[in-house]
């Protein structure tokens, strides 16, 4: 069975057409945003050229964007064989338009292999994942380290579970930056069995990658499903612990290094997180958390917390400036300096019709988050993935019976 994308969707949602979606709607509802919010602007997106137009292959399922180079995951790619899976390097133009560079393809290519499900870029290098959800003997999950050596990437290392499945399933999130690179095992919230596990990997000296640390979870009689999302920004990393009991709130842990003893400690817990995946991204000393349950209605909140020298701090709460019941904002969240990236529905998700997944851009202007710009193609599938920078966004759009895509936003902040 193919992995699911980044972001799940209720059943019907995959059946239903938008058969009530008229232009009349359309032009009545942008005519309501336009004139009840002024301050909220226009965006242009690109589309990626795709690299086939094969239905299902989850082409845009992961993205990552760091300067002008951006890399796409599509684990339905038939690349050497049924969900063989591939990842696709663009480069951007003086022009602002990207073009295809080159195809990543894992040097133990295979049937089933989904290579693609997760990736991530810091310069000249890249990380990927080959992810079943699954503990499966003959194909085994892995993470792929590409760099760029002159006009070509070349696989540099891979690296499967050290524990044999022992904290969980290897390869379920990753985060790299530099020299160095986490990925996790996300355990299956049964106490000290299978209790989830981040694995820290360092490029030494000798060019050789080593895995130096194992971050765990701290041993209390619940831990939850530790693992389910990472991010690292330098000598920092944040993992989440989703709840296991539906309705339970999960927390994300901090962890530090000390450059002093070489070691990773953990320094502060963002606790009552009201989401199962838990998505965040850490930015510096500031670290964004969606929650896609939270609210009674559970419309969903975004939540800012900054780091003061001391502890963490929430500074902001974000909401879209048209709430919806169940709209489930908050389900991928990416922030870069001033700008934060948020995917929301903007209708309930108890309607069978005009279903709709936007992107939301919010500023910080002096000391205020702004709502500024909704992005909208008008599918329920847009914003499985997403990832800012400096340079401008990508959102990907990975429907599991149609040909995926990819968006590039510029970024213009106020």
């Amino acid at each position: 069975m193919h992995p699911n994308p980044q972001l799940s969707l209720p059943s019907w949602v995959l059946t239903k057409t938008h058969l009530l979606r008229t232009v009349i709607f359309r032009t009545l509802l942008f005519l309501v945003i336009v004139c009840s919010f002024p301050e909220t602007a226009t965006a242009q997106l690109f589309k990626f050229p795709a690299p086939d137009t094969l239905s299902g292959n989850y082409f845009g399922g992961s993205v990552a964007i760091d300067g002008n180079i951006a890399i796409v995951g599509s684990t339905g790619y038939n690349s050497c064989g049924t969900n063989s899976g591939a990842a696709f390097i663009y480069v951007k133009a003086a022009n602002n338009t990207w073009s295809l560079d080159h195809v990543l393809q894992p040097s133990d290519c295979q049937e089933d292999h989904f290579f693609g499900k997760t990736v991530a870029i810091s310069g000249s290098r890249v990380l990927v994942t080959s992810f079943r959800s699954a503990f499966n003997q003959r194909v085994s999950n892995g993470a792929y380290v590409f760099e760029k050596q002159g006009d070509r990437w070349i696989q540099t290392a891979r690296f499967s579970d050290p524990d044999r499945g022992e904290y969980g399933t290897f390869a379920s999130a990753i985060a790299l930056d530099g020299k160095r690179f986490i990925v996790t095992a996300a355990g299956v919230g049964s106490g000290q069995k299978a209790r989830g596990a981040g694995y820290i990997f360092e490029k030494g000296p000798d060019s050789l990658w080593t895995n130096t640390d194992r971050i765990t979870a701290e041993s209390n009689r619940f831990n939850g499903v530790f693992g389910t999302s990472c991010d690292l920004d330098g000598n920092r990393i944040a993992i989440s612990s989703s709840s296991y009991t539906p309705g339970q709130p999960g927390k994300i842990s901090i962890f530090d290094y000390s450059a002093s003893d070489s070691k990773w400690s953990q320094t502060a817990s963002i606790d009552k997180v009201m989401a199962f995946f838990m998505p965040m991204d850490l930015d510096g000393d500031r670290l964004v958390v969606g929650e896609s349950k939270a609210e009674r209605d559970q419309s969903g909140r975004v939540r800012l917390f900054e780091f003061d020298g001391k502890k963490w701090n929430l500074t902001a709460t974000l909401k879209p400036q048209i709430p919806y019941s169940s709209g489930a904002f908050g389900s991928l969240v990416s922030i870069h300096e001033n700008t934060i990236l948020v995917v929301g529905f903007d209708e309930q998700l108890e309607l069978n019709y005009n279903v709709d997944r936007v992107v939301y851009m919010f500023h910080k202007s002096d000391t205020e988050w702004r709502q500024r710009t909704i992005l909208d193609i008008g599918s329920p599938f847009f914003g499985t993935s997403l990832s800012v920078s400096s340079t401008g966004a990508l959102i990907g759009q990975s429907p599991e019976n149609e040909t995926g895509a990819v968006y590039a936003v510029p970024i213009n902040q106020p």
